[in-house]
């Protein structure tokens, strides 16, 4: 008696944890979720176009872990595995340097800090040669996926990287670097913030203005992601060059200091420029970290309406907070190409918005003479 009674007890704790389970895989997973022939359609058009992902904060786990191989890992959202699993092209390896004090003497030790991270994506392709090399232009891109390759393009994150002195650009440019972030989430010498703002410069300070010129000299992408608007206003009018917010988002759906504006889309796009929309929940949707892919597809519908199809492109911040429900790493961006799909977008422009508009961006950028 007693064994059957335990037998019955066992039957419904298991039905019991399985229903709790399917309504877990129902509450979380398969909130989003595309058919299988959705996902091969998906993969196709991959397989055709050029992918790229133009900020990820990868390079912080590269100097944190000891005998770090990207090739091999798989716990952070960006790894070569993931990658592949996700036929996502390339990924900007965003060097970061959080801000500090701006002595001299901090400001050079924030150069270091930048030094320091790119030769961690260096090494991390020199171990991983076969599977990936540094990309530079989009032509570097086109030519590694040929090959079966993966392309890491660097940027670099917040302009109190290259201290106090205007030459360290030309230095970063030798290294590959192809864009600047100007700030991150307080002002610096270079522009205000979007947060932590105290309106120090109403804008570019007078060393930000020559930072501006020296970019469009040498070729480098300018990145107005967490310029505060002010900021935004005055690389517009000075910059001879489009310019990037490498990921951002839209304050039409959710308004926050990181979000642009519509009339911010509007002078992007009149300029020729491109907003790369991110995957930061917190940042997209009062649902915080119940956001889902949908609301990431949402910020890309209503960017594209203001700032029209050529316009709008994807920086999705993984490994820097990012994440959303349905697309939580690299391994996962299949599923965003899927709800473009679904949403009616046509090949032609997915792939402007998985790259090919901030390719073009790229190349008008770097025809320097």
């Amino acid at each position: 008696m007693k064994r059957k009674f335990a037998f019955a007890l066992l039957i419904i704790l298991t039905m019991t944890h399985n229903s709790l389970k399917a309504q877990e895989e129902i509450t979380t997973k398969d909130t989003v979720a595309f058919s299988p022939q959705l996902l091969a359609k998906a993969k196709e058009m991959h397989s055709r176009f050029l992918s790229v992902d133009t900020h990820c904060d990868t390079p912080l786990n590269f100097v944190r872990e000891k005998n770090y191989d990207v090739g091999k890992a798989n716990r952070n959202q960006v790894t070569l595995i993931k990658m592949q699993k996700g036929m996502l092209d390339g990924a900007f390896m965003a060097c970061f340097v959080d801000q500090g004090p701006r002595t001299k003497v901090s400001s050079d030790s924030a150069v270091q800090v930048i030094n320091k991270l790119i030769d961690a994506v260096y090494k991390q392709v020199d171990m991983n040669s076969d599977r990936c090399a540094i990309a530079y232009t989009p032509a570097d891109l086109e030519q590694l996926k040929a090959e079966g390759k993966k392309a890491f393009f660097i940027g670099v994150e917040n302009g109190y990287g290259i201290g106090k002195d205007i030459e360290n650009l030309e230095r970063l440019k030798k290294l590959k670097v192809s864009y600047l972030t100007l700030c991150h989430v307080m002002d610096n010498d270079i522009c205000d913030s979007s947060s932590k703002s105290k309106d120090e410069w109403g804008g570019l300070s007078p060393f930000g203005e020559k930072v501006v010129e020296e970019m469009n000299r040498l070729g480098m992408i300018i990145d107005v992601s967490h310029a505060s608007e002010s900021t935004f206003w005055d690389v517009i009018k000075l910059s001879s060059k489009p310019i990037i917010a490498s990921h951002s988002g839209v304050k039409g759906i959710f308004n926050h200091n990181r979000n642009l504006t519509d009339a911010q889309l509007k002078a992007l796009a009149k300029q020729g420029g491109v907003v790369q929309i991110y995957f930061v929940g917190s940042f997209m949707s009062p649902k915080r970290r119940e956001t889902t892919l949908y609301e990431v597809l949402d910020h890309i519908d209503y960017a594209v309406r203001v700032a029209g199809i050529d316009h709008v492109g994807i920086g999705t911040d993984f490994d820097g907070g990012s994440g959303v429900i349905g697309c939580k790493h690299a391994g996962q961006l299949l599923n965003l190409t899927a709800g473009l799909i679904e949403r009616g977008y046509t090949e032609e422009e997915i792939a402007k918005i998985w790259g090919g508009n901030f390719l073009r961006v790229m190349k008008e950028v770097q025809n320097v003479e």
